[in-house]
């Protein structure tokens, strides 16, 4: 008990100290050391595969869950294939829609290192947020969408990123939640997508994260 006192205090207190010394960067430093904690993310997330399970809510009606493992491509790309064994899919626009919706979060869970170094590097800053940096941009997966990150300004996670972009002419807006796990793992644990033309959302939770 004591032990894990003196263990949280420390980090309290090396915590502290790196906020102090963050916020006396300029802003190019900052972003620096925002893209160098980002990159080191992602290099540990490409180390895991995971299940994405999909919820579908449409114009009132429910339909299958949609099943996909997520894991990476050696270019660095993200890649996302259909489980075997998940329940057969209606041939209906509302599944295929949802099927490109996936294929957008995949981009944006997982961009290349090229895709988040411009990014960091073009976007701009706001280090006044309360406990949150936010950085906003656009132009990062899709050609003209927008973006904005909220990244914690203790351990430079990102805690959630929010895009809007267009599909089939639609406007569609999403939300990606990140969260740590007991083992440290930081991960994107919940995609929200509302497409208001068309009044549908789409859930997607993102479990079972297993290390290659």
């Amino acid at each position: 008990m004591f032990r894990s006192m003196i263990r949280c205090i420390a980090f309290c207190f090396c915590s502290f100290i790196t906020s102090i010394s963050f916020a006396q960067q300029s802003d190019s430093t900052k972003k620096q050391l925002l893209l160098l904690s980002a990159t080191e993310t992602l290099n540990t997330l490409r180390t895991y595969e995971w299940t994405m399970k999909t919820d579908i809510s449409a114009r009132d009606k429910k339909y299958p869950v949609l099943l996909y493992n997520v894991k990476w491509n050696k270019d660095g790309s993200m890649l996302l294939t259909e489980k075997a064994g998940a329940a057969p899919l209606p041939d209906d626009p509302a599944v295929q829609l949802v099927q490109k919706l996936a294929a957008l979060i995949s981009k944006y869970t997982g961009p290349t290192d090229a895709q988040l170094t411009a990014f960091y590097k073009t976007s701009g800053m706001q280090t006044d947020s309360g406990n949150m940096i936010e950085l906003s941009g656009g132009d990062y997966m899709i050609k003209e969408d927008k973006v904005t990150m909220d990244i914690d300004k203790i351990i430079f996670m990102v805690r959630g990123l929010t895009f809007t972009t267009v599909i089939d002419e639609d406007d569609v807006m999403g939300t990606i939640e990140y969260t740590v796990d007991n083992n440290g793992l930081k991960h994107p644990s919940k995609v929200k997508v509302d497409i208001p033309a068309k009044r549908m959302s789409v859930i997607f939770n993102n479990t079972d994260f297993v290390k290659r």
